[in-house]
């Protein structure tokens, strides 16, 4: 028999005392009798073992408990159960959800590295959430042999995996009543695709992967019609490239909640019943390695999505981000990626030159080895393999959507899921960036959420960033080595905007570092502010001047060898103009007053449709010989609605295009 135990972590009623852990979470909102099939099939899989098979919190639709906390729980809930009874084997299941939650419940277990090492100052940085910072690492996480994942959301869920039009809309409702409530978001919201939990459990994956650890078999069950995560959303690409512990498993005619109902039931039709028993098949073959069951179902993870990421290459040792701003399409990153590759093998080629000139000095074997391996550094630059750019592009985004904090932080995710695609086919790259604009907004946000990235070098353009920007505690981490800041003459977008909004930074974190310049304290060759004994110099323009093409070899020069600019050309000025500061110097008053035009002129038009309504309905001035549409009409109520639609139509217009 199989002994269970609670949710509480307390020995339930049952006989003897098992050597095999099982530990099984649900998927969200399905509560625990959803896996009731899932624990049959354990029990005779595994005779003798105990069951830990809690009720999670996200059983809850609405449940608002971290998916870091739920984790630190689980971690102690189990160790709780192993220090009371001890195990030889531990094996997890997770649902749908669940399988996200216990993947990241046995690598915040393990032995795995839980700080980043600076290579600046005795300062650590946590690679992880602050709920499993403090962490120990737990001795049962050896005992782990192997991880089911049913159906998991590997990747995280997205709104475009919706399958029909109603279910993107109550998914899209739902997203929006999540961003609208005060306080901590929803836990699902943990679990959206890039957002910081879901892309933290991936890097750290990899980190795992990369580690000596022992690595436990992860089989990863996929329904053949699941109409609720998509493949590519189910299988994690750092799956793809780890190895022979990794196996994909097809079951048929199961989607993403029916894939868990498995076992027989007196209530369903005998169809019904022999899908139920193939599953069972299948999972008890998953438990037991049954090798003729599962070599008939094994999928390999590149037939099913044709563009997977490239393929695993250490040699690439730099990957550069080039990320553009908003109101914007972003043409000009591939242009800029194209010259940095091209100044990675000029650099190639110098270092060349300079080898084959010692070698001549100081002939012999070792000079001759380090002559070719410049040469083949060389050619690999030549041919632009050295070092790899990523130039995504997030679409056109205007100003209006990007005020609001949600959408910003959408931008972010989508950038972190670029990110770890990208670690997983470039495991020994230095990661730089350089953004504009809203670019520079998605890199400060991702090293702020996300505590396991890292970006070595960082070019900023029309910064939106917020001036006091803890930089230092970055640097001093190791996470962050240099950082060029440009700031233009006269930035009127960031000066008015971004840098208005500093009076309300309680609700909005933006900035105008691309204004004024950030005031974190630290080295010249450090932060690139071009600041040199009291004289401040810009780049003379506007919003896009910092990405001139006439700057772009300084720009290289930063990335590839990080050299500042010399800002000694035409393209620099020392200070900026009167108004320029005037106009960053007044910006909050000058926001409120164009919201305050804005709000009057649509307060009037609705206060005066409202008297034309107000009249019609009380029968106007009393000619009984009118209808009431005619008293509106004579009221120049019709006048004063399309005069709002207009209005309405002007600031849509605006919104989304300016």
């Amino acid at each position: 028999m199989v002994e269970e135990v609670d949710g509480a972590g307390e020995r339930a009623e049952g006989p003897g005392q098992g050597q095999r852990l099982v530990v099984i979470y649900h998927g969200y909102s399905s509560g625990r009798a959803s896996i009731d099939g899932i624990c049959e099939v354990v029990e005779k899989a595994y005779p003798g073992a105990i069951i830990h098979a809690p009720s999670m919190p996200y059983a809850n639709v609405f449940c608002r408990v971290g998916a870091a906390q739920i984790v630190a729980d689980q971690i102690a809930e189990i160790s709780a159960l192993y220090d009371t009874h001890g195990f030889d084997e531990i094996v997890i299941i997770g649902h749908s959800m669940g399988a996200v939650i216990g993947r990241r419940v046995f690598i915040e277990a393990s032995d795995l590295e839980r700080g980043w090492p600076s290579h600046a100052s005795d300062t650590v940085l946590s690679r992880v959430e602050p709920p499993l910072a403090d962490l120990k690492p737990c001795v049962w996480a050896k005992k782990v042999s192997r991880l089911v994942l049913v159906a998991g959301m590997s990747r995280g869920w997205s709104i475009d995996g919706a399958k029909s039009g109603v279910q993107e809309l109550l998914w899209r409702l739902g997203a929006t009543y999540g961003h609208l409530m005060p306080g901590r978001k929803p836990t699902i919201f943990d679990i959206r695709k890039g957002a910081p939990f879901i892309v933290q459990t991936r890097l750290r994956w990899l980190q795992f992967l990369e580690s000596a650890l022992p690595k436990p078999k992860v089989m990863q069950l996929l329904g053949t019609v699941d109409d609720m995560v998509s493949p590519d959303d189910s299988v994690d690409y750092a799956d793809a490239n780890s190895g022979d512990h990794f196996r994909l498993i097809e079951v048929p005619a199961s989607g993403h909640a029916s894939i868990a109902v498995v076992g027989e039931d007196a209530k369903a039709s005998a169809g019904e019943n022999e899908i139920r028993r193939k599953r069972a098949e299948i999972l008890h073959a998953v438990l037991t390695d049954h090798t003729e069951v599962l070599d008939n179902r094994r999928i390999e993870r590149g037939y099913l999505n044709d563009e997977l990421p490239p393929p695993r290459d250490e040699r690439v040792k730099d990957l550069l981000f080039i990320i553009h701003g908003i109101r914007d399409r972003g043409y000009w990153t591939k242009k800029i990626a194209a010259r940095v590759k091209r100044q990675v093998a000029a650099e190639a080629q110098k270092s060349l030159q300079k080898m084959e000139a010692l070698s001549r000095a100081a002939a012999g074997p070792s000079a001759e080895t380090d002559v070719a391996a410049a040469r083949e550094a060389c050619e690999v630059a030549s041919e632009g393999r050295s070092v790899v750019t990523r130039t995504p592009s997030y679409g056109y985004f205007p100003i209006l959507p990007f005020v609001l904090p949600w959408y910003r932080r959408q931008k972010v995710e989508w950038l972190m899921d670029q990110y770890v695609e990208a670690r997983t086919s470039y495991p020994a790259a230095d990661f730089h960036y350089m953004g504009h604009s809203n670019g520079t907004y998605l890199c400060a946000r991702a090293l702020q959420d996300y505590p396991a990235s890292s970006f070595r070098r960082i070019m900023f353009a029309g910064s939106v960033v917020r001036t006091d920007y803890d930089w230092k505690r970055l640097v001093d981490g190791g996470r962050v080595e240099k950082i060029l800041n440009l700031r233009a003459t006269f930035d009127w977008v960031v000066a008015l905007f971004p840098n208005g909004l500093r009076w309300f930074r309680n609700f909005f974190d933006l900035g105008g570092a691309g204004h004024t310049g950030f005031i974190t304290q630290l080295d010249d060759d450090v932060l690139y502010q071009l600041d040199e004994r009291g004289v401040s110099k810009f780049v003379r323009g506007a919003h896009s001047a910092g990405k001139r093409e006439s700057l772009w070899d300084e720009i290289c020069d930063f990335i590839v060898i990080g050299k500042g600019p010399a800002a000694n050309d035409q393209d620099f000025v020392e200070g900026q103009p009167w108004y320029s500061r005037l106009l960053g110097w007044g910006a909050p008053v000058f926001l409120l007053l164009i919201a305050a035009v804005v709000f009057s002129i649509g307060g009037f038009l609705l206060y005066t449709l409202g008297v034309d309504f107000v009249t019609w309905l009380s029968g106007g001035s009393g000619d009984a010989k009118l209808s009431l549409w005619q008293l509106w009409l004579a009221q120049g109520g019709l006048i004063h609605m399309l005069c709002l639609l207009i209005f309405l139509g002007i600031l849509r217009f605006m919104s989304l295009r300016f």
